[in-house]
């Protein structure tokens, strides 16, 4: 499975890489998201990961989540945020859309793969 991390914790990107490809997937990092959307038009992903809060400027994952929706269609996409309590039941206004979830940090590696079962998940449908 090729993964798409949208992150701008490096340390986060660091792990995740890590684990994903110590099950087997490839995986494309990137803290900038005008860099991910790029890429996605270039290049097939069968997932992607999003925080919600990056760093710099025009850096919203919930405004990428849309992004994506319009370039790439039912791309399961996963939003891994650190963010308060509100902003993470805001981000579950997309939970109507079966190739979306949420997940709050920290992320434990039982939840990466959980991650990787959703997506086939939709992979499949």
């Amino acid at each position: 499975m090729k993964i798409l991390i949208i992150e701008n914790d490096i340390i986060l990107i660091g792990a995740m890489t890590r684990i994903f490809e110590s099950l087997g997937h490839h995986v494309t990092p990137t803290t900038v998201l005008e860099d991910a959307l790029d890429q996605i038009t270039k290049e097939k992903f069968d997932l992607t990961t999003i925080d919600i809060r990056m760093n710099g400027k025009n850096q919203n994952g919930l405004e990428a989540y849309h992004l994506i929706r319009k370039l790439y269609g039912p791309l399961p996409v996963v939003v891994i945020t650190g963010c308060d309590d509100e902003m993470y039941e805001d981000s579950k206004q997309f939970l109507v859309d079966p190739y979306y979830k949420v997940y709050q940090k920290p992320i434990k590696i039982d939840t990466l793969k959980e991650i990787i079962e959703f997506a086939l998940d939709g992979v499949n449908q």
